[in-house]
């Protein structure tokens, strides 16, 4: 027994490859597909089919759900018995992004770091501590 789990990210290419993003993203198998495009959410439709995803989860705000064809009607209408799960980081009806930059910054983390006198910085690795702050929107 035993799970697979596919993880789609925002391409950001070899550039981006910093200490931050490796340190979230290592061992993780990945696929970028761009649901902007209607190519690319009919390559989603395809794979939620072929691969049997039994549980789909989206940080995506709210507001780009259908535009990106990854609402929970739109899958279920693929999967019926779909696990949609939503995550935000200021409820699920908020259209605030909530990463983990973001939310350094608005608890005051970000002031504690750095130089005096300078700006304040991003802590050297993500916080995994605010992943309980994330409040689930779940359908089945």
């Amino acid at each position: 027994m035993g799970s697979n789990r596919m993880i789609g990210e925002n391409r950001l290419g070899e550039e981006r490859m910093n200490t931050y993003f490796m340190a979230i993203n290592a061992g993780k198998k990945a696929i970028t597909l761009n649901l902007g495009e209607p190519q690319g959410q009919e390559m989603l439709k395809e794979l939620i089919q072929k691969i049997g995803v039994d549980i789909f989860a989206t940080n995506q705000l709210p507001k780009n759900y259908e535009k990106l064809g990854v609402d929970y009607e739109t899958l279920r209408s693929i999967k019926p018995n779909i696990i949609w799960v939503g995550l935000t980081g200021f409820g699920p009806e908020s259209n605030e992004a909530a990463y983990d930059p973001i939310l350094q910054a608005r608890s005051g983390l970000m002031e504690l770091t750095g130089n005096a006198g300078e700006d304040p910085q991003v802590l050297g690795i993500p916080s995994l501590t605010w992943e309980p702050v994330n409040t689930p929107m779940v359908r089945s």
